[in-house]
């Protein structure tokens, strides 16, 4: 919890290092292949920003390629739509250093038809 998130914080947003264990057991739940492992936590209240990430596990994941509409979407916002209003992506935490999984992960919340859940960011 105190040493992935700060060495890998991209495989592991929107959490950080102040993130509670039950926050991280949360995430780790909500990855398909680790579901079955890490079982979802018992706390009674999902914090808002988990809430908003988190999508079904059957889902698995899928980072968006080219050709794909949602890689031209994550292209856009990185590139263009982020250049021109970079204080619009501050309340979810996205900056100049976001990766591409970042941004997708965002557009997924906000319409999972578009955008699947994209798979944890690997160097």
């Amino acid at each position: 919890m105190q040493t992935g998130v700060l060495k890998y914080p991209e495989w592991f947003s929107p959490l950080t290092s102040n993130s509670s264990f039950e926050d991280f057991q949360r995430h780790f739940h909500g990855i398909a292949r680790f579901a079955n492992v890490c079982a979802e936590p018992c706390v009674e209240k999902v914090p808002e920003f988990l809430a908003a990430t988190q999508s079904p596990v059957s889902e698995g994941c899928h980072t968006s390629v080219e050709g794909e509409p949602c890689n031209e979407a994550v292209t856009w916002s990185m590139q263009m739509d982020f250049v021109d209003n970079p204080l619009a992506y501050t309340r979810w935490n996205l900056t100049e250093s976001s990766s591409f999984e970042d941004f997708q992960r965002r557009l997924h919340s906000i319409d999972s038809e578009l955008c699947p859940n994209p798979c944890v960011a690997r160097e």
